[in-house]
């Protein structure tokens, strides 16, 4: 069992089925702050 999977099932009577990277996985499936490089360009930045 992986720390975290050990973690929730110790507390809250052990309901929770889960660990941190499947919690995570939809944050980062999609671009965080998509609207900043346009923004960044208009205040003078120059993109690669």
């Amino acid at each position: 069992m992986t720390p975290c999977r050990t973690i929730y099932s110790e507390r809250r009577g052990g309901t929770k089925d889960s660990n941190w990277s499947k919690n995570l996985t939809p944050l980062f499936d999609s671009k965080l702050r998509a609207h900043m490089r346009e923004f960044l360009i208009r205040q003078g930045f120059e993109m690669k």
